[in-house]
């Protein structure tokens, strides 16, 4: 059997050493990022940009939605995490310096 996400690595081991592409499926894949986002506690989501960025400069909830400010390497980075239908949206803005 074959197995894995690559279509040309598949396709050169076909018919060699006893392997036959028997059949494929497409999948829909997502990032690591999303499924983090999306499935993770809210309360994980911020210790992980935390651990990423730093202790948060401000935090402010409007909307339903949660922002969360940080310093980082000279620039000011938003954290905004949105909550609907049981899951969550995380969306990051990195503000850039005039030079």
């Amino acid at each position: 059997a074959l197995n894995g996400f690559s279509k040309e690595l598949s396709e050169q081991r076909n018919n060699s050493r006893g392997y036959d592409i028997i059949f494929t499926r497409d999948l829909q894949t997502q990032t690591l990022q999303n499924v983090l986002d999306t499935y993770l506690p809210k309360e994980q989501i911020i210790d992980f940009y935390q651990q990423h960025y730093g202790e948060f400069l401000s935090q402010e909830k409007k909307r339903g939605r949660l922002t969360l400010t940080y310093q980082h390497k000279k620039q000011r980075v938003r954290v905004v995490i949105s909550e609907q239908n049981s899951k969550r949206q995380v969306d990051i803005i990195v503000e850039l310096k005039d030079k």
